[in-house]
């Protein structure tokens, strides 16, 4: 049986995501990415499943700069997860909306809810934790009726919290990259990318003209091995705009699918 690092707890996306992807694997769950990679890098773990880049929240950037520290891994996998998020608070006859004065939850999910925040809960006090379960037992213990968290629907209803609104953040999607030490085996659906791009090097300025590719992981000595190789990346397509060396004039628009 595998084993995968993933971010916690119990019901959380990347929890989802690791049960998708295996569903009879061991899962390791910690509370921050860098443990979740640290074990992996130790050994502890068989693979690490991480997200990497969100429609409404973007890049994560986390990753990109750990995985560079990384000695040896590959990047082997991906899922796709919808991600529904709700807003909960606790069980009591007078809970409702206007009642709400602290919204709990994690930093990246508040991002992804920007937009419903604003328009919902203009006034509220947010406040960003690490440990979502930890931090929803404490409002249970506390028996706080003006908090109010978002997170997934599993991880609100496990907690015992009355749901007040489902699917707060309508076509979210998450993407996870799978990281294992050896690279994927051939499956005969396998696709390789090759870029061109025209001239990148100025000869009149001798440097490097200005673009979007980013070249660090294309020259890194390291075995990391990812498939991010533009400073942006979306889920179904990769697009770059690519300025001439006499940087006159911008050229064609090009996108590369990910397949």
């Amino acid at each position: 049986m595998s084993s995968i690092a993933t971010i916690g707890p119990v019901g959380s996306d990347c929890y989802q995501a690791a049960c998708q992807y295996d569903q009879d694997a061991e899962l390791l769950l910690f509370r921050k990415l860098s443990d979740t990679i640290g074990a992996f890098s130790r050994g502890e773990v068989d693979y690490a499943l991480i997200p990497v880049y969100n429609t409404r929240e973007g890049e994560v950037k986390e990753f990109f700069r750990l995985v560079l520290k990384m000695e040896e891994g590959y990047w082997i996998d991906n899922v796709v997860l919808p991600i529904h998020l709700s807003l909960g608070c606790l069980a009591n006859k007078k809970s409702s909306r206007t009642s709400i004065s602290t919204i709990v939850g994690r930093g990246s999910v508040f991002k992804q809810c920007e937009e419903y925040i604003e328009d919902t809960f203009p006034d509220a006090t947010l406040m960003a934790v690490q440990d979502i379960e930890q931090a929803m037992i404490k409002i249970r213990q506390e028996r706080r009726f003006d908090h109010a968290v978002i997170d997934s629907e599993e991880l609100v209803k496990k907690q015992g919290f009355d749901l007040i609104s489902r699917e707060v953040v309508p076509h979210n999607r998450t993407r996870f990259a799978v990281i294992g030490k050896k690279r994927a085996p051939l499956t005969g659906y396998d696709a390789t990318a090759v870029i061109t791009i025209g001239s990148m090097f100025s000869m009149s300025s001798n440097r490097w003209v200005n673009c979007c590719l980013n070249l660090i992981l294309m020259s890194s000595s390291k075995k990391i091995y990812c498939s991010q190789l533009l400073g942006t990346m979306q889920i179904l397509r990769m697009e770059v705009k690519v300025m001439r060396s006499d940087q006159r004039h911008w050229p064609k628009r090009h996108s590369w699918s990910l397949g």
